[in-house]
């Protein structure tokens, strides 16, 4: 299978399929994918999971997050695409989400985001699923992400090489395609097995009783940055994915007041790498 995406005059932006003739060699004529894949708003990047059954893509369609959003489709027992969901806030952010990559894994989301904290215009994310949550996304850093735009990039299966639409120093013109050896890049090349990611889960209890709908903000100790935060349910519990092997800030706020712990998430290798806390104040 491949897919493709097509834009003009008559459509917003669509997303088609081709199917290769096995014993010809040849791909039969790209057919638009039915509702609820497209609609009548812009559809754009897409990746399929390595067992086919799950589609991950870009729209601009109404009741997203921001502009444009990635969102799941995943096969019915008819071999039809069910209703797409939003990957939510952890992932969308109310900018742009442009270009979206699920590993072979299936673990291991790379996408492309001006919302989230860039060096310049589009930068590589990457977040990994741990307990059926998507992680806080991580920027890939320099020097695979500049002040210039990286937007459309490709992944080998073995975690290697990196193939990149990219505006470097050296381009022959606007946009030129790279390939990047990260084999020794310890963000990528770690896989899914040996991810970055820990789930975090906070107890918040106050004056003896669990605290409800409590802000729990997330801030890395050693730069002060913001990376995240939830709120808890009505038992007081609240679950967040971030980076691991870093110790963290996490600022409690319930009904106008803020407390302030510190976390030390270290990564436990060949565990499920659930972390629980009991915050009690």
């Amino acid at each position: 299978q491949m897919f493709i995406y097509k834009n003009d005059d008559k459509l917003a932006g669509d997303i088609f399929m081709s199917q290769r003739n096995k014993k010809t060699g040849e791909w039969y004529a790209p057919e638009k994918l039915d509702k609820p894949v497209n609609s009548s708003y812009y559809e754009g990047s897409v990746s399929i999971t390595a067992d086919g059954g799950t589609l991950y893509f870009i729209s601009e369609r109404t009741g997203g997050v921001g502009r444009g959003d990635i969102y799941r489709s995943q096969k019915d027992k008819k071999g039809e695409w069910d209703k797409p969901k939003n990957l939510g806030k952890n992932i969308n952010t109310s900018d742009d989400e442009k270009f979206v990559f699920i590993h072979p894994n299936g673990k291991t989301l790379y996408f492309s985001s001006k919302g989230h904290q860039t060096m310049g215009g589009y930068d590589i994310f990457k977040s990994e699923l741990i307990n059926e949550e998507w992680g806080t996304p991580v920027n890939l850093g320099y020097p695979i992400n500049t002040v210039n735009e990286e937007s459309t990039f490709s992944l080998t299966a073995d975690n290697s090489k990196l193939f990149v639409a990219a505006e470097y120093e050296d381009s022959t013109g606007e946009r030129d395609i790279y390939v990047a050896d990260v084999s020794n890049y310890a963000l990528i090349s770690s896989g899914y097995d040996n991810g970055t990611f820990v789930s975090i889960v906070g107890d918040v209890t106050i004056d003896g009783a669990p605290a409800k709908k409590a802000t729990v903000k997330f801030f890395n100790a050693k730069s002060d940055r913001f990376v995240g935060e939830a709120v808890t349910n009505k038992e007081g519990k609240c679950r967040i994915n971030l980076t691991g092997n870093e110790e963290y800030r996490v600022e409690i706020i319930h009904k106008g007041s803020t407390n302030v712990v510190m976390v030390d998430a270290k990564r436990i290798e060949g565990s499920q790498n659930v972390l629980k806390f009991d915050w009690k104040f």
